[in-house]
C-alpha cells in the first residue's frame, strides 16, 4: 500500500507541473447590470444559470472535454478509480432527528446512488422509506432532501433538486398516510 502512494503523490506532482502548461477554453462574459435593494449588481456569467440553453450545454461541453484530455492520460487512474469505488460501496446513513416519536433520517444504500429519506417509528422502529428519489422524478440527477418536519412528526416538507440547480421543488407529505 505504502509504494501506491507514492506513485500517487509523484502522479499528483507531475499533474501540477503539467497542468501549468495547459490553457482552459475561454468562458465568454455577457454581463447583466441590475440593481437589488439600491446595490448595482454586474454578473458577467448569468447566461450561464440556463442549465437547458443550448449555450450553456455547448460551454459545459467544453471544459469537460479540456479536462478529460488531460486526467485521462494520467498513469494509474484506473486502479485508483477501482479501490476508491469499491471504498465508496457502502451502507451510508445521515444523523436522524426526532420528531414526535419519529426518526428521521437520509439514507443511501450500497448498491443506491442517491439518498432516500426515511423514517423509524421509535428508536427500535425499522427503516421506512419515505421518499425514493427513484420514485418521485425519473431524472436521474435529481436528489431528494428534508425541508421541515412538523414537531409532532405528522408533516413532512421535502425538496426535490433536480441537476444542479440551486432551486428545490417543495412537495408536503402526511407521514401517517404517505399522501
Amino acid at each position: 500500500m505504502h509504494n501506491r502512494n507514492i506513485v500517487f503523490i509523484f502522479a499528483g506532482s507531475a499533474a501540477l507541473a503539467c497542468a501549468a502548461d495547459l490553457t482552459p477554453p475561454p468562458t465568454k462574459a455577457d454581463p447583466v447590470t441590475e440593481v437589488i435593494h439600491g446595490v448595482t449588481i454586474t454578473d458577467p456569467y448569468r447566461w450561464l444559470e440556463d442549465q437547458n440553453s443550448p449555450a450553456t450545454r455547448a460551454w459545459l461541453a467544453g471544459p469537460d472535454k479540456f479536462a478529460r484530455a488531460y486526467l485521462d492520460g494520467l498513469p494509474g487512474r484506473d486502479p485508483l478509480r477501482k479501490e476508491l469505488g469499491a471504498l465508496l460501496k457502502i451502507d451510508s446513513l445521515n444523523l436522524p432527528l426526532a420528531r414526535g416519536g419519529r426518526y428521521f433520517f437520509s439514507r443511501r444504500l450500497a448498491a443506491e446512488g442517491r439518498y432516500s429519506l426515511c423514517m423509524w417509528q421509535g428508536i427500535d422502529g425499522k427503516d421506512e422509506v419515505l421518499v425514493d428519489p427513484a420514485k418521485v422524478t425519473d431524472d436521474p440527477t435529481s436528489s431528494v432532501q428534508f425541508a421541515a418536519i412538523s414537531e409532532d412528526g405528522s408533516l413532512l416538507a421535502y425538496g426535490i433538486r433536480r441537476g444542479g440547480e440551486d432551486e428545490s421543488e417543495i412537495r408536503l407529505m402526511d407521514v401517517g398516510t404517505r399522501q
